[in-house]
């Protein structure tokens, strides 16, 4: 009879064989919680990234109010702006030929700085001007040529020392119609005296560098506003928002 050949025991094998069960399905769980080298997992254990934040959008920028007041209407135009001259000195008599400084009484250096500053005011504002018109007398061409560059010589504005005098009559139906016309889009200037736009308006002017401003209308005007020098150089600093 053959010896009987010893092996491990039943019990041993049974147990062998459930751990390489266990070991197989271990590893197939591995194999698809894994992606390819460098992925990281997506099953059910991984997490989502975080959506990226989105920023939130620029309040729109804030647009400027609209100008209104006395600037807002001469940005405008279709205004007519009676200017007196700047400060002047006081040595005048009789003047006979307008184009003759030496017999006239002519701007001070404060008034050459005045109409300077008139023109500045006037650009930083925004208004627009169009024919400049004035009495041929020294100081006021000089306080338009100062102010806004260019001029037009009317003699018929010419102030109440000239001599021989103005026709009144003549002077009245030019100050009128120039009065009564607007410019499209812009606005008329006339530099002239005191005492030649209150003959003919009543409008009193007392003031260096002092604007009445004017409104046309139906062949005609109407007074709109008069405006100081310290005035107009005010606007510049307050408007926007109020701007007279």
């Amino acid at each position: 009879m053959a010896p009987r050949r010893s092996g491990p025991p039943a019990w041993l094998l049974v147990a062998a064989g459930a751990l390489a069960i266990a070991l197989f399905a271990g590893a197939g769980l591995i194999a698809t919680r894994r992606g390819p080298a460098g992925v990281p997992a997506v099953g059910p254990t991984a997490a989502a990234p975080a959506p990226a934040a989105t920023a939130a959008p620029a309040p729109p920028a804030a647009s400027e109010p609209p100008v209104g007041g006395l600037v807002g209407a001469l940005r405008a135009g279709g205004h007519v702006i009676y200017l007196r001259h700047a400060a002047r000195t006081n040595d005048e008599t009789v003047v006979t030929d307008p184009a003759d400084c030496s017999q006239q009484a002519n701007l001070t250096p404060e008034g050459q700085q005045q109409a300077t500053a008139v023109g500045e005011a006037f650009r930083n504002l925004g208004i627009p001007v169009g024919p400049v018109y004035a009495s041929p007398y020294c100081r006021t061409t000089q306080t338009a040529q100062l102010a806004f560059g260019s001029v037009t010589p009317v003699p018929e504005l010419s102030g109440g020392t000239i001599d021989p005098p103005i026709d009144p009559a003549a002077q009245r139906a030019v100050l009128e119609n120039l009065l009564s016309t607007p410019a499209a889009g812009a606005n008329v200037v006339i530099v002239g005296h005191s005492e030649v736009i209150q003959n003919v308006t009543g409008e009193a002017v007392e003031a260096f560098a002092e604007s009445v401003i004017f409104q046309p209308q139906d062949g005609g005007y109407r007074v709109v506003d008069h405006l100081l020098f310290e005035e107009l150089v005010g606007l510049v600093q307050s408007c926007p928002p109020t701007c007279g």
